[in-house]
């Protein structure tokens, strides 16, 4: 009798093709099964025998999968096949992905996993899925470890900063009596030497109770404290004021400090008079550390009105060092500078324009900067306020 060699060959071949297949899906980390339209097993790897605890395919081939490891959810309700997504999907001829659900082992425990699935078509005709599956236990540990780490860390910084918001009233006060007691030795008869080293003594206070503001301000805000005031003032007179207390520095400093306020700015508005000072006090205070010579003007106008409010635009222009064009969205970030060599020449906390922008957001405006490396810095701010 003649052998078909070719015939042979060919079944050597597929037997050889089906072998290798095998081969390939044992040999792959991820749990692998197949299921027809009724939802029964038609192949299962070596590793979903391993992941659901059986020993040989035979315990899941041509049984319901659905039954033996998607039967329950993980609160240990009922999962019925008609709501289960691996069915869903592939019935309408759809894969799906899910990282919310548990499968379940021979002995009863279950498991975290995600899953793929996807359509299987032959003659472009469907016949079943194929589902891929992934333990993923130590995933969720290591993410319950981050959320558990977030939230403590969160509620240590929201107890610090409830802690300094607390106290701002009893660190403030005694720099306060410091400041006071030294301007009424300063009105008393004392040598040069004397009054020089007061001199010395009120200028460091001044300094540090700048410093403790600007932290104790900030822990306010981070812990959600701060309320701002509407209250009818002079807004005039407050932009005077703020220029008034400086004008001592910009003047031993040689610089030129300018207010012009637009004919359109009203005289009373309501709002919040202190949180506004604050906001130009910052930033005028900035311009002074970082120019020079030359000046800085200040400049108020009204902007527009709005369903009750109006809204007005300061800008503080110096003629300093400039910011480069990378660096200034990060000068308005916490505890930062343009410059970290900045910071060792001009000290500071690095909270001022922080500060500002934070109390910006809270009276309804925002604030940015235009500036030029070697030709000064023009701070914009807006806020909300009504006439009245």
């Amino acid at each position: 009798m003649a052998r078909n060699f070719a015939r042979e060959s060919m079944v050597k071949a597929h037997l050889e093709s089906g072998e290798l297949a095998k081969l390939l899906l044992d040999s792959t980390r991820e749990a692998i099964y197949g299921i027809d339209m009724v939802g029964k097993c038609t192949f299962c790897n070596s590793a979903c025998l391993r992941l659901l605890g059986y020993k040989d395919s035979v315990e899941l081939i041509g049984r319901n999968m659905h039954g033996i490891l998607h039967h329950t959810r993980s609160d240990g309700t009922p999962y019925p096949s008609d709501e289960c997504r691996i069915y869903l999907a592939f019935r309408r001829g759809e894969g799906s992905h899910v990282d919310d659900e548990v499968v379940w082992r021979a002995d009863g425990t279950s498991f975290p996993v995600e899953y793929w699935s996807y359509p299987i078509r032959k003659n472009n005709l469907l016949i079943g899925a194929v589902v891929t599956f992934v333990d993923i236990t130590e995933r969720r540990r290591v993410l319950e470890e981050m959320e558990a780490a977030k939230a403590a860390a969160e509620a240590a910084n929201r107890a610090k900063s409830e802690f300094l918001a607390n106290m701002s009233h009893e660190i403030r006060t005694p720099m306060n009596g410091i400041i006071g007691m030294t301007d009424l030795l300063l009105d008393t008869e004392l040598t040069s030497e004397q009054t020089e080293y007061l001199h010395m003594v009120r200028t460091s206070a001044d300094s540090l109770l700048m410093i403790i503001n600007d932290l104790l301000d900030f822990s306010v805000i981070e812990a959600g404290k701060l309320q701002m005031d509407a209250i009818t003032f002079d807004l005039r007179k407050s932009l005077e004021e703020v220029m008034k207390t400086l004008a001592v520095e910009a003047h031993s400093k040689g610089l030129e400090l300018l207010l012009n306020v637009h004919p359109s700015v009203p005289t009373s508005v309501v709002g919040d008079p202190t949180r506004l000072r604050r906001i130009l006090t910052n930033l005028v205070v900035n311009a002074l550390k970082f120019t020079a010579q030359g000046e800085i003007a200040v400049e108020v106008r009204k902007e527009m009105d709005s369903e009750g409010h109006t809204i007005f635009h300061f800008s503080v222009r110096d003629t300093g060092i400039g910011i480069p064009h990378a660096k200034q969205q990060v000068i308005f970030d916490a505890f930062s500078q343009a410059d970290s060599s900045l910071a060792r020449k001009f000290r500071g906390t690095g909270l001022g324009l922080t500060l500002a922008k934070r109390l910006v957001d809270l009276m309804g405006g925002r604030i940015w900067v235009e500036s030029e490396v070697g030709r000064g810095s023009a701070f914009h701010f807006t806020v909300h306020l009504v006439l009245v």
